[in-house]
């Protein structure tokens, strides 16, 4: 009976210390005077769609022009016009970076998507509908970041 006491506290004890040695190696150094801002974010953010050509997945080049809208349909635009040239599409799939600049505020925006064949000088063709702009998570964290209220701005109000 003393035996497997012996043997049980022993397992045991290799079990903590190898607990103890494993989590100990998976953390990350911690930084030295605190926590800082390493850079801006931007006003930036990638795209990603699909489009269809004749109701199959389309392939080659496109010109792509983007708006926002503050409305559906119909509204005013917002922002500048963004157009990509030669964006390359594969299986109907692209992705592409979009810059409107400092306009978003909260207001809910759609994007307006056109586009014409990457070798055409031609009119674009409009698609249909606008698709509605939704936050990605972290930037429905930023309003309750713990730095938040130390900034300037919109995200540095109290609420």
């Amino acid at each position: 009976m003393k035996r497997e006491w012996t043997i049980t506290v022993g397992l045991l004890a290799l079990l903590f210390m190898a607990l103890a040695v494993g989590t100990g190696q998976a953390q990350e150094p911690q930084p030295e005077g605190g926590v800082s801002v390493q850079g801006t974010v931007g006003t930036a953010f990638t795209y990603q769609g699909r489009l269809t050509d004749g109701g199959r997945p389309a392939n080659g080049t496109y010109d792509l022009r983007f708006r926002l809208y503050n409305a559906a349909s119909g509204g005013t635009q917002v922002g500048s016009t963004v157009t990509k040239d030669d964006v390359s599409v594969s299986d109907g799939l692209f992705s592409v970076q979009l810059d409107f600049g400092n306009v978003f505020d909260g207001t809910a925006l759609w994007l307006e998507l056109a586009v014409r064949r990457g070798a055409s000088t031609g009119a674009y063709t409009t698609l249909s509908p606008r698709q509605a702009l939704t936050a990605a998570p972290y930037a429905m964290y930023a309003k309750v970041a713990p730095w938040s209220r130390r900034a300037g701005g919109v995200c540095g109000q109290q609420r």
